[in-house]
């Protein structure tokens, strides 16, 4: 097929804008990803068709993000991250989620950047493994609501009393009791696998009012199993009619192996 000259010139345009959007998509951090992308099309379109005023245009514009890129990386380094935890084991394999706060366990975690300390928070799990909620109130209704999420709902540097969970327990007036299954680096599969396979049902016994789970664009990758920490994982696989489908572990399965994240 002929293509005219202006459509060819849009060509590696269109072509990384495509790409872009799936990086963003998949990517946790897509930026340096990103950078890499739109050099390749600038280098398409200084050595492809076109004037020369706008190859020159493109010559230049692949020298800034080269520039950007390089400003990039030497500034994604960051910080020197260390974290202390009082017990080592308070995190274990997990059957069914792939790893999960140890129950019955209060740990206090500090996190230090470059040595500068962010933040000294004591986390309280309860004997499901569960962050714990406030005090329970009797309610002739039993009702409950149940939380789901990655380190934003579990409460990652916070304390107990400060989670978005235990908040709206005390701003309910007691009225619903809490259960938070959100823990850090969790996504969308472990919510799933929690509800579908049994757990939440093993641990809830109230009348659950509300669901709620906290979403990020960078639950994407963790749910497709890309995620370096996640490799047992629980993966659902997509089958006929749009449904998902529980197979198993992501280790289990014919995934790339966490290079994303």
């Amino acid at each position: 097929m002929n293509m005219s000259p202006k459509l060819r010139l849009w060509v590696p345009v269109l072509f990384g804008a495509s790409i872009s959007i799936g990086l963003i998509g998949v990517l946790e951090e897509p930026a340096c990803a990103l950078l890499v992308t739109w050099i390749g099309v600038s280098a398409l379109r200084v050595f492809g068709v076109g004037s020369p005023d706008r190859r020159a245009l493109w010559f230049n514009f692949a020298i800034a993000m080269f520039v950007l890129g390089g400003g990039v990386a030497f500034l994604s380094g960051g910080p020197v991250i260390r974290v202390e935890a009082s017990s080592s084991q308070w995190t274990v394999d997990h059957d069914l989620l792939g790893y999960a706060p140890a129950p019955s366990l209060q740990t206090r975690i500090r996190r230090y950047e470059d040595e500068e300390l962010v933040f000294d928070v004591t986390y309280t799990m309860n004997e499901h493994g569960l962050r714990v909620g406030p005090p329970r109130v009797e309610n002739p209704d039993n009702e409950c609501i149940l939380f789901f999420g990655g380190s934003f709902m579990f409460g990652e540097g916070l304390e107990d009393a400060e989670t978005l969970p235990y908040r709206m327990g005390i701003e309910s007036g007691g009225r619903f009791e809490i259960h938070n299954f959100g823990f850090s680096g969790y996504g969308p599969h472990q919510m799933l696998a929690a509800l579908e396979l049994g757990l939440v049902d093993s641990v809830v016994d109230c009348q659950p009012r509300y669901v709620i789970y906290q979403a990020g664009y960078f639950h994407i990758p963790r749910a497709s199993g890309l995620s370096s920490w996640d490799a047992r994982g629980p993966y659902f696989a997509l089958v006929e009619e749009g449904r998902v489908e529980y197979r198993g572990r992501f280790d289990q399965a014919d995934l790339p192996k966490g290079w994303f994240a």
